[in-house]
């Protein structure tokens, strides 16, 4: 095995698209990478991010995706608010850099009782929910 160096709050390009950048943090960069092939499937070119941190953020990376003006999609397990997606918006913000960014997460509030995979097709960030959810926001209707 191969180990690649890792710099500290640097993200790294996974898959290569023209309509939408899926950034996800931790496990949910499989089901990025699953999500942008169902995405594929229908016409959408999605270039898919491995976060590989949540803080520190690179700002000249972040920067230069911004600077692409596609729609941003964050993708985490974690909740909504307080997270990866939260990082990205603020630092946004910071740089002055306006888009459209969608935030797929867990929700913030409870969430019940039963195995991953099922509460993950529940609250829609499974690869399936999420080329679902992308796919409405590209339309205008997420």
């Amino acid at each position: 095995i191969q180990r690649l160096p890792v710099s500290s709050g640097r993200p790294q390009l996974l898959l290569d698209g023209s309509d939408v950048i899926l950034c996800a943090a931790g496990r949910m960069t499989g089901e990025a990478l699953k999500a942008a092939e169902l995405l594929r499937q229908k016409g959408i070119s999605a270039r898919v991010i491995d976060a590989r941190f949540i803080k520190p953020l690179c700002a000249d990376d972040y920067r230069t995706i911004f600077d692409t003006r596609l729609p941003v999609v964050t993708i985490e397990d974690n909740t909504e608010r307080g997270g990866y997606g939260d990082q990205v918006l603020h630092l946004r913000q910071a740089q002055e850099k306006p888009g459209r960014q969608l935030c797929i997460a867990w929700p913030d509030a409870f969430v019940s009782h039963g195995s991953t995979a099922l509460l993950m097709k529940k609250y829609k960030i499974d690869a399936e929910g999420i080329a679902e959810r992308v796919e409405r926001f590209l339309e205008g209707k997420a």
